[in-house]
């Protein structure tokens, strides 16, 4: 893994030009929603290039309805739910990594270690 990596998140980008011996790339795989008890993905909707043998991370990017009505049971199966779109997220092209960008109030810390 290069010791060096970007981020391309959702936009179009096209990485072509980087070295791949130098820089690796981390982008936006998906979105996960986590509402009441729903597990809601959104996948990357732009198109990502990057140069042959660059190395991959896919970053899941997970969000929490905050209002009391729509607020995260986090049962045990929204984390089963939630570990195997992420886990899925391997299989994507050139993948090789794999990053989780949650931003978990205290209360919601526990759901992580489900």
């Amino acid at each position: 893994m290069p010791t060096k990596i970007l981020w391309a998140w959702e936009r179009p980008e096209d990485l072509r030009f980087i070295d791949p011996k130098q820089y690796g790339v981390a982008f936006l795989a998906q979105t996960i929603t986590l509402e009441t008890d729903n597990v809601l993905p959104k996948p990357r909707r732009q198109p990502l290039e990057t140069a042959p043998g660059t190395y991959i991370i896919a970053v899941t990017r997970i969000e929490t309805k905050k209002g009391s009505a729509e607020r995260p049971t986090f049962t045990p199966e929204m984390a089963t739910k939630v570990a195997s779109l992420v886990k899925n997220t391997l299989n994507l092209p050139d993948v090789k990594g794999v990053q989780i960008d949650f931003d978990a109030v205290v209360s919601e810390r526990n759901f992580t270690a489900q």
